[in-house]
């Protein structure tokens, strides 16, 4: 299977489940982290991903709406909805990113038998950083976190997650996480959702399958003043 018919058959497999404009937005987003991957592996040409996805969209916003996924320089389009897209770091490495501005959050919740906080969200040129602290009483040591974070704002725009790190000793833990662009200068706020993270499918060799899990449950949100 090509990179262009996994994409299509990705999108008709998923497309079936969508029954609002935010669930439509998130899977264009984990469309466009695919398409990113395979952009970036020369399975398939930035112009061909671009054409593919933005078919998708207008297959999903079936009303006259402006910006109804997306947001200016979000992670699937621009201000038009038509590109060109950003392919992140991965694809195109650009210029050192400068740091512009930390937002001290500190908000906590709980995830199962573990205390998640927000410590900060880290602006910077080119994306932003989420930095959070996970840790836990249970004797039951974590291996591998089963959530992830999304990132959106106020006006629609989706962030795309880029690279990473986690340190701790099993039971305290430090995490950061990118996602890629620019927070948009016109959004108020962020929205960080903390989704749990749908078990891995069966890995059949003759078809691609994404190379990490795909958000599900919201389990935490939290929103994040940028004024």
């Amino acid at each position: 299977m090509d990179a262009e018919a996994y994409l299509q058959r990705y999108f008709e497999t998923n497309s079936a489940r969508v029954r609002n404009l935010e669930e439509a937005g998130y899977l264009l987003q984990e469309l466009h982290i695919a398409a990113e991957a395979l952009v970036s592996v020369g399975a398939i040409s930035e112009e061909a991903a671009e054409a593919i996805l933005g078919g998708f969209r207008d297959r999903l916003d079936t009303d006259d709406h402006d910006g109804i996924f997306v947001g200016p320089r979000s992670a699937v389009g621009t201000v038009e909805e038509v590109g060109p897209y950003s392919w992140g770091q991965v694809a195109d490495p650009g210029l050192a990113a400068s740091l512009e501005r930390v937002i001290p959050v500190a908000e906590s919740g709980s995830i199962d038998s573990f205390r998640i906080t927000v410590i900060t969200i880290e602006l910077w040129s080119d994306h932003l950083t989420l930095r959070s602290s996970i840790s836990t009483e249970s004797e039951h040591r974590l291996a591998a976190f089963p959530w992830t974070w999304t990132v959106g704002d106020d006006r629609g725009g989706l962030y795309s997650k880029g690279g990473g790190q986690t340190g701790g000793d099993g039971r305290n833990f430090t995490a950061e996480f990118d996602f890629h662009p620019a927070v948009d200068p016109e959004a108020a706020k962020l929205i960080l959702r903390a989704r749990r993270i749908r078990p891995f499918e069966p890995v059949d060799p003759d078809r691609m399958v994404p190379v990490s899990g795909i958000p599900a449950e919201e389990l935490l949100r939290f929103e994040v003043s940028l004024a």
